[in-house]
C-alpha cells in the first residue's frame, strides 16, 4: 500500500508554474534547451516538482478548491452558512499531486434517520467531496455522500456530482463558479437513500456470506495461486474482514443492514493490505453502486445471495480481462507505430 497524505495543513501550499529544459549535451550549462509548450507545476513549501503539463492547464489550488467546496456546499444546502462547514478528512498521495477533501456540517440540522436495527433508527447526514489535481489526473468536482454518524461510514451514491465540473486542460475556470443544483437536489438524494436501506434489515443474509460479499463488492481478488509471500498477508486481511463482519453482525443483526455497514467500513477505512489497491473514493462509489443493486435485487421474491455474489465476481472478472486485451492492443499498436 502506498503511504497517503491526511493533514489539509499538508495540501494547501502554493506552487506556482516554471519552464523546464532539456540537457543536451551531458551537463554543460550552455547545451540546456526549453521545451516549448510544457511546464512543471512546483510545490512552493518544497520547491520539487509535482507534474509536466501543457502551457495551457489552467492551475486550481487546492486552497481555492476548498473555497468552492464551501460555495458548493452553500449552493447545495441554503438553509446552511459556508462558514457552519467544518473539513471531515483529506486524502492525497504522498506525491500530493491529487487529493480529495470532504466537509461535513456540524450541527444536526441536515441530519435525517435511516435504517437501524431492532426498530431503532440510524442518523446519517450529507458530506460534500472536493476533488482536484495537479497533474492531470482528476478533474475539480463536487459531489455528494452520505455518513453513518455513528461509525463514520461513508458512501457515494449513483448520479450524486453536483452541476459543476472543471477540466483543468480544456477551458478557463470563472471568476466565480456558478454552481447548479436543482432545486430539492439534496432532498431527492436523500428519499432516493432512504429508499435503498428500506428492504435492507428485512433481507436476510448468513454470517459465511458477508466476507465474499464484500470482497466481491469492493472488488478484493484473492491471487490464485497464492506464493509464499503472500499466505500471511492473505490470511491477516481474511481474519480483518471477518472481525469486522463479526462485529456487526453482532450489533445489528445477521442481514442486509449490517451487511452494508461492513462493506462501508472497509471502504472507509481501507485495509492496509496490499490486496486492497483501489482508493477509499473508488471504494466508497463501489459501496453506493452495489446498494442501489441490491437493495432492489433483494426486493425480489427469488433473490439468492450467493447468486447476487457469483454474478458480482463475474462481472468483475469480465471487465477484468476486457481491461487486460485493451492494455494488450494499446502495446500492440505502439510497436506498429
Amino acid at each position: 500500500m502506498h503511504q497517503k497524505v491526511d493533514q489539509i495543513e499538508d495540501l494547501l501550499f502554493p506552487v506556482r508554474r516554471v519552464p523546464i529544459y532539456a540537457d543536451l549535451r551531458g551537463g554543460a550549462n550552455d547545451g540546456l534547451q526549453r521545451i516549448p509548450g510544457k511546464r512543471a507545476i512546483v510545490n512552493c513549501a518544497t520547491d520539487q516538482a509535482i507534474s509536466i503539463v501543457s502551457e495551457s492547464y489552467q492551475i486550481v489550488t487546492n486552497r481555492e478548491a476548498l473555497h468552492y467546496a464551501q460555495l458548493c456546499c452553500q449552493a447545495a444546502f441554503p438553509e446552511s452558512g459556508t462558514k457552519e462547514w467544518r473539513i471531515l478528512q483529506a486524502h492525497a498521495p504522498t506525491t500530493r499531486g491529487s487529493c480529495r477533501i470532504d466537509l461535513v456540517h456540524p450541527a444536526s440540522a441536515l441530519d435525517f434517520e435511516g435504517s437501524g436495527a431492532d426498530e431503532q433508527p440510524d442518523s446519517y447526514g450529507p458530506f460534500i467531496r472536493v476533488t482536484n489535481s495537479y497533474n492531470r489526473s482528476r478533474a475539480l468536482g463536487f459531489e455528494i455522500g452520505f455518513i453513518r454518524w455513528v461509525c463514520e461510514n461513508g458512501m457515494i451514491i449513483p448520479d450524486s456530482r453536483i452541476g459543476f465540473a472543471f477540466n483543468h486542460s480544456t477551458r478557463k475556470i470563472p471568476e466565480r463558479v456558478k454552481f447548479e443544483v436543482k432545486k430539492d437536489r439534496f432532498k431527492r438524494l436523500k428519499q432516493r437513500f432512504q429508499d435503498f436501506l428500506a428492504p435492507l434489515r428485512e433481507c436476510s443474509v448468513p454470517l459465511h456470506l458477508f466476507v465474499p460479499t464484500t470482497r466481491a463488492v469492493l472488488r478484493i481478488d484473492k491471487p490464485e495461486p497464492l506464493t509464499r509471500h503472500q499466505q500471511e498477508p492473505w490470511e491477516q486481511l481474511s481474519a480483518d474482514l471477518q472481525s469486522i463482519s463479526d462485529d456487526y453482525a453482532n450489533r445489528l443483526g445477521q442481514n442486509g443492514y449490517a451487511l452494508l455497514n461492513v462493506i462501508t467500513d472497509v471502504a472507509s477505512r481501507p485495509p492496509g493490505s496490499q490486496f486492497v489497491r483501489r482508493e477509499q473514493h473508488n471504494l466508497q462509489k463501489s459501496a453506493g453502486n452495489w446498494l442501489k443493486d441490491f437493495s432492489a435485487e433483494c426486493r425480489k421474491t427469488n433473490f439468492s445471495l450467493t447468486a447476487h455474489v457469483d454474478r458480482l465476481r463475474a462481472e468483475h472478472d469480465s471487465r477484468r480481462v476486457a481491461g487486460q486485451v485493451s492494455q494488450t492492443r494499446e502495446v500492440y499498436h505502439s510497436l506498429r507505430a
